[in-house]
């Protein structure tokens, strides 16, 4: 989602209105990418200190336009992926960093919690098996 956002936030850069922008943003699927989270519904606490440290850093003017018009059109509030599509433009750092960062955090949340499940001698046991095709 981050990087579709991204996407949409370069295209704003080249002179894009904010309109096209967040149309490029919307599908059959219902809520453009980076907005709404099911287990935020009141907005997701990520977004503000990321927002505010994307300001630090940069530029957030076209990511506060895209959020004025998505919101407009009815959007619920933005989710992290908003957040960190808005904070690498700021930062000005190539196309997917925000995809980057987002799994660099979520892989250090899944071992900070597997240390946790090890340290209390839980029974952290993956029960799922994979049953697609084998890879190549």
């Amino acid at each position: 989602a981050s990087r579709r956002l991204e996407d949409a936030l370069a295209a704003m850069r080249r002179r894009v209105s904010p309109a096209r922008a967040a149309m490029s943003l919307l599908d059959d699927e219902g809520a453009p990418p980076g907005f709404g989270h099911p287990l935020y519904p009141d907005g997701d606490p990520r977004v503000p200190p990321i927002l505010a440290l994307a300001a630090r850093f940069g530029s957030t003017a076209h990511a506060d336009r895209l959020l004025d018009t998505l919101r407009a059109q009815g959007a619920s509030r933005p989710n992290v992926d908003f957040a960190l599509a808005a904070f690498t433009q700021a930062l000005g750092v190539a196309p997917g960093a925000g995809e980057a960062l987002f799994t660099a955090a979520r892989l250090a949340g899944w071992l900070a919690h597997a240390m946790e499940e090890y340290a209390a001698r839980t029974d952290f046991r993956l029960r799922a098996i994979y049953s697609g095709d084998r890879p190549g």
